[in-house]
This record gives structure tokens, C-alpha cells and sequence, in this order.
């Protein structure tokens, strides 16, 4: 799978989830609150039809009171609650226009509420006009005694059509608390558990994908350090993401650098058999031609001779810094330590490189030495360092200048640091960065940069470095430039 579609996994399927999760959320708070509607509604059916109740025979003590008081004034409160009664009667009848069995138990209980409230109404103004007779618009009674036998029947009619009432509404209320409590426990059930399972389900893609992901770019790491070390032969990636897409990428850098390397050993072979031999064999013929073994030479032709002989010297040292080169590389070159005293291959060293220093007329000056500075060292590598560092100087000085070399102690006296100053123009910063990379040439003039291979210097670092020592270059403020090292000992 792409990482682009593992993360697109990753995020989209936790959302839809969530998105789950939520719809189940707001279904189960929407069924709270149509319960809580439910109760709330029955609470207010019940309420009213209590404060009728409440009302009607606060009526009917005020209709008892009348009659006892013989009082002629009429009760003012009354006949305002008797004007907002039937008002109310149509509020509740609204409140219970859909609930099929509360109606009906409803509509008799107005009924009888009417009923009731009408004879009460109609005695009360009888009593008030001081004419009561017994006889009634709704009914007709003999005597006050069968009156108030009316209203009593009637009062328990209401107290009946009440019963009805809470028989079907009081349920409702009852069950409401238990059941209020349930959704909610319910609720916050399901919400601990949605964010759980969100959290988890998240956790289990990102270590899922991210353990496969990382392990991969692991792997690929790997593959990169083993291709560092000159490891060509890789195993694949398998998959289909950008990282096997990567990988065979990589595989295919590692296939060319493998057809590289078979090539670059191919002419190293070529240099060190079927060219340094050649030259071997062509510079021992001219030198016997220089002796005169072959007749006498005349001077304009040993110049000649001489020209000839130090290209194919400088051929010959090409050969070598490339066989060298990939010795280093190859972990191939072994070092052949011994102790020996400073002062003798510093002028080894000194005497290779006369004969160039003089057709410039450069003086090579040896700082004094102290003979008991001894090391233990590969001593054929480092003169081969030295006569690099003075090769060098000499080609980079000016003509008539000097050279200095010097060996000493360095001040913690626990290595022995070598230096090799000249008068030339100097090194900048980026240069003395640079200097000890491999094929690369300072800024000289044209004779000067087709002299060099840009591998000496390379050389010479990964040498020093292989003795367990450091080098660099630095630039005097008297001028010039100064190139040493420091070997332990």
C-alpha cells in the first residue's frame, strides 16, 4: 500500500468512526430527550388537571360559606376564576389532543368539571339573588339537601375521572427517573467507550503502519550503510510504496556503481600492468641511452633525453598515486611500522626533491632536529608524505625563495608534528577546506595545474590518517603557506 493511501486510512477511518460514533451519540441524546419530553408533557397534564380540581373546590368552599353566611355580595375572585376557567379547559384539551387514551379519559373529566362547575355557579347566583326556590336551569332540585347530594356525586365523579388520569400519565413520570438514569449511564457509556475505541483504533493504525513504514526505512538504512562500506549486492524491498519504489532505485545506483567499480578495476589493472610496466621498461632504455651505452649523446640531445625522462617519472608517479589510491579505498594498503628517528627521512625526503628545488633555485632549509625524536611509523609512507609536501611547495613557490621544514614536539609532547613552510602566495579559507580532497588543484597558472593529479594530497591525509595522526594547512602571517602533520609518539 502507498503512504499516501496509509495515511489517508490512517486519518479517514478514525474520522468515520467518529462520524459513527457521533450519529449514535445524538440518536441515544435524542431518545433522552424525547423521554424527558414525554415526562414533562404528562407532569403538565396531571398538574392541570389538579389545579382544576384545586380550583373547583375552593369553588364549592366558597358556595358552603355563602350559604351559611347568607351573605348578598358576590365573590368578585370567583367569578374572575370562573371567566378563565373554560380557557383552560381548551389549554388542557391541547395538551391531549394526540394521546388517544389520555384524551378520552381527559375529555370525561372536563365533562364532569363542567357539569359541576355549572351547578355550582348557578346556586351560587341563587343564594346571592336571596331566591333560591329549588328550581334550576340544568336540573331541578327539591330541597338544598339534594343540591349538595348532587355535588357530591359529582365531586366523586371528578375524583374517579382523576384515578383514570394518573392511571395513565402517573406511569409515565414514574418510569421516567429510572429511565432518565439508564440512557444517561448509557450516554456516558458510550462515550467513554467511543473515545476508547477512537483512541485505540487510531494507536493500533499509527503503530500498525508506522512499525511497518519505519521498519522499512530501517531496512533501507541499512542498505545505504552496507552501500557506504562498498556493498553493491542488495537485497529488494518488497511492496509497492514509495519506499520499495525508492529501494529499487537505489538498487539500480548500487547495479551501476558495481559496473563502475568493475570498470575502475579493470583500468587499474591496466595501469599497473599494462602501463607502469611499459614505462618501467622505456625509462631503464633511456637512462641506458643518457649513459651512452647506445654511443655518445650529444648535449642538445640529453636535453632531450632529460625532458623525456621526467614525463615519463611523472607518468610513472601518476601510476602509483592511482594504484595507491585504490589500495586506500579498498582497505588493500598495510603499513609496515618500525621505529626510527625523525631526522633521518626528513632528509631523504629533502634529497628527493633537490634536483627540482634547484632548476628553481629554491632553497630547501632543515630546521635542526632533535635525534632522539623517534617514531613508530610505516617510514617508506611517511618520506612519501614529505616528498609531497616539498614536491609541492617547490612547484607552488616563486623562484629564489626558501623552504623551510621543521620537526617538534607538540606542546602536550605526546605527538610529533612535521611542517613544511614555503613563500608562495598562500592559501584562502575555502582552499585549506578543500586542499585534501581528492582531484582537486589550486588556482595556478596553466604550466603549473597540468603538473598535478589532484591525488597526492588525498593521499598523503588518508596515509597520516592510517597512522592514527591529523594534517592541514595553514597560512603564516609572515605569508605563505604552511602544510604539516603530527604522528603519535
Amino acid at each position: 500500500m502507498k503512504l499516501r493511501h496509509q495515511t489517508l486510512l490512517l486519518i479517514g477511518l478514525p474520522l468515520t468512526f467518529e462520524l459513527l460514533f457521533v450519529g449514535v451519540l445524538v440518536s441515544t441524546s435524542a431518545g433522552l430527550e424525547t423521554a424527558a419530553a414525554k415526562e414533562s408533557h404528562a407532569k403538565a397534564v396531571l398538574s392541570e388537571c389538579d389545579s382544576l380540581r384545586l380550583k373547583l373546590f375552593a369553588k364549592s368552599m366558597s358556595l358552603t360559606s355563602l350559604r351559611v353566611s347568607k351573605s348578598k355580595e358576590p365573590d368578585t375572585l370567583m367569578n374572575a376564576a370562573s371567566a378563565k376557567t373554560e380557557k383552560r379547559f381548551q389549554a388542557l384539551r391541547a395538551l391531549v389532543h394526540s394521546d388517544g387514551k389520555g384524551r378520552e379519559a381527559v375529555e370525561a373529566y372536563l365533562a364532569t368539571m363542567k357539569h359541576l362547575n355549572a351547578m355550582i355557579d348557578e346556586a351560587q347566583k341563587k343564594y346571592i339573588d336571596g331566591v333560591f326556590t329549588g328550581e334550576f336551569e340544568f336540573s331541578s332540585f327539591l330541597s338544598e339537601q339534594d343540591l349538595f347530594e348532587e355535588v357530591s356525586v359529582y365531586s366523586k365523579r371528578v375524583t374517579e375521572d382523576i384515578d383514570r388520569i394518573n392511571e395513565i400519565y402517573a406511569p409515565i413520570v414514574a418510569e421516567f427517573r429510572p429511565e432518565a438514569a439508564k440512557r444517561r449511564d448509557r450516554l456516558r457509556a458510550l462515550v467513554y467507550a467511543g473515545v476508547g475505541a477512537n483512541i485505540l483504533l487510531s494507536l493500533a493504525l499509527a503503530l500498525y503502519f508506522g512499525r511497518n513504514t519505519v521498519s522499512r526505512l530501517e531496512t533501507l538504512m541499512r542498505k545505504l550503510k552496507d552501500f557506504s562500506t562498498g556493498k553493491n549486492d542488495l537485497p529488494p524491498i518488497k511492496g509497492s510504496d514509495e519506499v520499495a519504489e525508492l529501494d529499487t532505485a537505489f538498487r539500480q545506483m548500487a547495479l551501476e556503481r558495481a559496473q563502475a567499480d568493475e570498470l575502475k578495476k579493470a583500468v587499474q589493472a591496466m595501469v599497473s600492468h599494462d602501463l607502469r610496466s611499459p614505462l618501467t621498461s622505456i625509462l631503464l632504455r633511456l637512462q641506458l641511452c643518457q649513459s651512452g651505452v647506445y654511443g655518445e649523446v650529444q648535449p642538445p640531445l640529453q636535453k632531450t633525453f632529460e625532458t623525456i625522462e621526467a614525463e615519463i617519472q611523472r607518468l610513472v608517479r601518476l601510476a602509483n598515486d592511482l594504484l595507491d589510491a585504490e589500495k586506500l579505498e579498498s582497505g588493500k594498503l598495510e603499513l609496515q611500522p618500525e621505529f626510527c628517528d625523525a631526522e633521518s627521512f626528513v632528509l631523504e625526503a629533502v634529497q628527493a626533491v633537490s634536483v627540482l628545488a634547484e632548476m628553481k633555485q629554491i632553497t630547501i632549509e632543515v630546521a635542526k632536529v632533535d635525534p632522539r625524536q623517534e617514531i613508530s611509523c610505516d617510514r617508506g609512507r611517511i618520506i612519501q608524505v614529505l616528498i609531497n609536501f616539498l614536491s609541492n611547495a617547490v612547484k607552488f613557490s616563486p623562484r629564489s625563495t626558501k623552504i623551510t621544514v621543521s620537526v617538534k614536539r607538540t606542546t602536550s609532547a605526546d605527538a610529533v608534528r612535521f611542517e613544511v613552510v614555503d613563500q608562495g602566495r598562500g592559501l584562502s579559507e575555502d582552499e585549506r577546506q578543500r586542499v585534501f580532497d581528492k582531484f582537486v588543484q589550486l588556482q595556478q597558472s596553466a604550466e603549473v595545474k597540468s603538473t598535478g593529479t589532484g591525488l597526492g594530497l588525498a593521499i598523503c591525509k588518508q596515509l597520516v590518517e592510517l597512522h592514527g595522526g591529523r594534517l592541514g594547512a595553514d597560512s603564516p602571517p609572515a605569508g605563505g603557506s604552511c602544510f604539516w602533520f603530527e604522528l603519535p609518539g
